[in-house]
């Protein structure tokens, strides 16, 4: 295994060399997957094919979980897609006995080469992607194909041209994707969660259990028999989404464009306009800008137009630049009222038979003061 880092410079997983060699020529294939479970195992033998160029008549395999269910010497079981993986490529697959490395001598020698040749030489370098490990793996390949065997003076890459590319099968028109069957439920926000990353469907199957096919590229969104979502795979947590998904009021608020809420304002008068502006301005936060716009909105569907154009006429005069005032004032038929007085009013005073007049309070301070005077 290598391992490969994240951008932390922490490992973030260990990944498995896949190695498979032709018999005649012992022409070599390597590649690096994420793991040893079933998609990657496929994976590899799809890629080792097209890198070949063809498709052998046997294949001789370890007796791993992913390629065989049941070991035997006989009749061993094996996987239902790594069968179906044979028959569409046309080859037979023939596991080496259990504890039998002699089955499989020239694969165990060729394990043995990438390990000396290639893996010991890049030991020290830290891949931050299968990519680019791949890369390496494919260049140093090409190195360990080219080295001529000692004992036959010529190379694998010569042997292959001359005794295997001929004779292998030639590849189907399709190439093999395999695919895994998931249930899953979807969430009141219309995402489903597949390895730590939110996937999104259209918003109608929102809280309902949806058939998701996986492959090692592409997700694949099913319900009732029509595919209603299709994504590309992704491993890094995170979230996919199209904005097609959404429900008309989401669309509309991630959507939002300040330029036409402006126009929309201007349409109904020019003191919504200019209230929303002057109410906008006060705050730098986009989701304040969204519910000063929505607020407006929606008082325009409850009152007249003529009626919200008061009102926001009346909050300027009065400074009041928030739409909850608005809302009051067109909930309690304010938007009309005037001022009651002006500066040069003054209040009238109450009259009330409990309350002294200006002398008396005079009167009452003067002897208080006096008295205190006196005590002194």
């Amino acid at each position: 295994t290598i391992p490969i880092y994240n951008q932390d410079g922490d490992i973030d997983f260990r990944a498995q060399i896949f190695v498979g060699v032709l018999g005649a020529s012992r022409y070599i294939y390597a590649d690096a997957t994420r793991s040893q479970q079933l998609a990657c195992w496929l994976g590899s033998h799809t890629r080792m094919y097209e890198a070949w160029g063809g498709t052998p008549k046997v294949i001789v395999c370890d007796n791993l979980k992913s390629g065989v269910t049941k070991a035997h010497r006989y009749e061993p079981e094996i996987q239902a897609a790594y069968s179906s993986h044979a028959r569409h490529y046309g080859v037979e697959i023939i596991p080496a006995r259990a504890y039998k490395p002699k089955d499989k001598a020239l694969a165990e020698r060729s394990v043995q080469l990438v390990e000396r040749w290639i893996l010991f030489k890049i030991r020290n370098q830290k891949f931050t992607s299968l990519t680019e490990l791949n890369q390496v793996l494919k260049s140093s390949l090409e190195v360990v194909n080219a080295h001529p065997i000692r004992r036959i003076g010529k190379s694998r890459r010569e042997l292959f041209e001359l005794l295997d590319q001929h004779v292998l099968r030639p590849l189907p028109a399709r190439r093999y994707e395999h695919y895994e069957d998931r249930l899953l439920r979807v969430g009141a926000d219309y995402h489903f969660t597949f390895e730590k990353r939110d996937y999104s469907v259209p918003s109608e199957l929102r809280n309902q259990e949806v058939r998701v096919r996986v492959t090692e590229s592409t997700l694949e969104v099913y319900s009732d028999g029509t595919r209603y979502a299709l994504h590309a795979r992704n491993r890094e947590p995170g979230r996919s989404m199209y904005d097609s998904h959404m429900p008309p009021a989401h669309s509309a608020y991630m959507n939002w464009d300040e330029l036409g809420a402006y126009r929309n304002a201007g349409q109904i008068g020019p003191n919504v306009l200019q209230f929303m502006k002057a109410a906008i301005a006060q705050t730098n936060h986009i989701d304040h800008k969204r519910r000063v716009d929505r607020a407006l909105a929606k008082m325009a569907e409850e009152f007249s137009d003529e009626r919200l154009e008061r009102a926001c006429a009346r909050a300027i005069e009065l400074g009041e630049l928030r739409t909850q005032f608005v809302r009051e004032l067109l909930r309690n038929k304010r938007e009309n009222a005037k001022k009651t007085m002006n500066a040069q009013q003054k209040p009238a005073v109450m009259q009330h038979d409990n309350l002294r007049s200006e002398d008396q309070f005079n009167e009452i301070i003067g002897e208080s003061r006096g008295g205190s005077n006196n005590e002194h």
